[in-house]
């Protein structure tokens, strides 16, 4: 990581022994569902990203305090910054065009709320397989109940139909498919969106959503509707060790 050494954290803060959604780097609109997959997000990082990893489209790489002491290096990669106070950028690529990094390079690759942003996530799928290295892991995280965001650059929703398809037709296998979040994470999220300008609105929100998820009613329908309305899904894949 380029400036390593001055790397301050942003949309995640360490805190109380925890990993939280920082306040002062995510909008109200975004601060419900940053708190209901942040969890999901720090769980999958350090089980499954190790020694050699390739960050990309990372941006000012806020998960680095989450799996830095997972790995030996980072690589930071993402579309040219204009903040040059934060460029912690190793190298500025088009992640729609082919990556150019040599094969084999990487232990595990973090594409983290960035799959929707490009154009052809085939190609990218296929490039981050040549890039690992055997036994080597992918991590996704991407969002599918989600308003349009960093436009005109959000290009696509996946289901996790395509997303099995797409990343076993470049030859990885899936360790894990899962959504996060469900029916009333997304119809809380768009209330959060549209309705609730207070911090403290937010905080009640989301304890009103963790009350409901303990009830019966919402546990009898939860299976069935989380996986029809998530808010997004996790990937993760293994390149193959026999695979070229």
């Amino acid at each position: 990581m380029k400036n390593q050494e001055k790397w301050q954290e942003s949309r995640v803060v360490y805190k109380d022994g925890q990993f939280k959604i920082n306040p002062d780097y995510n909008s109200i609109a975004s601060r419900y569902i940053g708190r209901v997959i942040l969890p999901c997000y720090v769980q999958t990082m350090q089980k499954y990203l190790k020694n050699d990893l390739l960050d990309l489209g990372c941006g000012q790489v806020p998960y680095y305090g989450i799996y830095k002491n997972n790995i030996s290096s980072v690589t930071c990669v993402d579309w040219a910054v204009t903040n040059k106070e934060h460029d912690y950028l190793d190298f500025t690529m088009d992640l729609n065009e082919d990556l150019k990094i040599t094969d084999g390079q990487f232990d595990s690759v973090l594409l983290a709320d960035v799959l929707e942003h490009i154009y052809n996530p085939k190609e990218l799928i296929s490039e981050i397989s040549r890039v690992l290295r055997p036994n080597g892991n992918l991590v996704v995280f991407v969002p599918f109940y989600y308003w349009i965001h960093s436009e005109p650059h959000d290009y696509h929703r996946y289901t996790e139909f395509a997303l099995r398809r797409m990343t076993e037709e470049c030859g990885l296998e899936i360790l894990k498919l899962e959504p996060y979040g469900g029916y009333i994470d997304v119809y809380f999220d768009l209330i959060n969106k549209y309705f609730i300008k207070r911090n403290w609105a937010v905080n009640f929100l989301f304890w009103f959503s963790k009350t409901l998820k303990r009830t019966n009613y919402y546990n009898k329908r939860a299976a069935f509707k989380n996986a029809s309305f998530p808010l997004g899904y996790i990937l993760v894949a293994r390149k193959n060790e026999l695979q070229n």
